[in-house]
């Protein structure tokens, strides 16, 4: 079945082809746009390249006769929690966590970087008759560390969470009763009575 023609101006590239089109569907990747022309890939967009970097070197001008072909999506692995853009990223095969986190935005403020946790469906080679169907992999803040997760691969409907910091808050104390002022307040070293009151 042929979807229907969409026409652009003669400055139109493909992210304004897409942009006409309505976008990918839902089953649509945002990875590898290819553009057509003349029977041959001329260039291939990588939407994420320009939504997360701003890199627009592959938003080619179109040229007359060229045409725009959303392939099926890739992989994908969803993330949750403390990190500023929660959703579910298209991933390609070389990917890492370091490059979904960088997607996703990075952690938030509020994040416990002490570990984060992927839940995995196992590929059906690995699963065994008792039903072990899924593991969870704990990545500990030392896998984490400064390159955030860069050796840590990423598999086809893994979801990953990133866990909020303890409710808990140290060094405070709670002033009560007839005072002038109610309420919380830093503990600090060689505090007294009376520097609370």
């Amino acid at each position: 079945m042929r979807d229907k023609i969409k026409m652009v101006s003669s400055a139109g590239t493909a992210l304004t082809a897409l942009y006409a089109a309505g976008g990918p569907t839902i089953n649509g990747s945002l990875r590898n746009v290819l553009v057509r022309r003349g029977g041959r890939t001329a260039d291939t967009l990588d939407v994420y390249d320009y939504l997360v970097g701003g890199d627009a070197s592959h938003d080619v001008r179109l040229q007359t006769g060229d045409l725009l072909f959303v392939p099926v999506h890739g992989p994908r692995v969803r993330i949750l929690g403390e990190i500023a853009r929660p959703a579910t990223y298209e991933t390609k095969s070389s990917e890492t966590l370091a490059d979904l986190l960088r997607a996703a935005g990075g952690f938030k403020a509020s994040a416990s970087r002490q570990r984060v946790l992927i839940e995995r469906i196992l590929p059906p080679d690995e699963r065994t008759a008792t039903g072990r169907d899924r593991v969870t992999i704990d990545v500990s803040s030392a896998a984490l560390g400064g390159a955030g997760g860069a050796s840590i691969p990423l598999q086809d409907g893994d979801v990953v969470r990133v866990f909020a910091v303890a409710e808990r808050v140290r060094n405070r104390i709670f002033v009560d009763g007839n005072v002038f002022q109610r309420g919380a307040q830093g503990l600090s070293p060689n505090m007294r009575l009376s520097d609370a009151l």
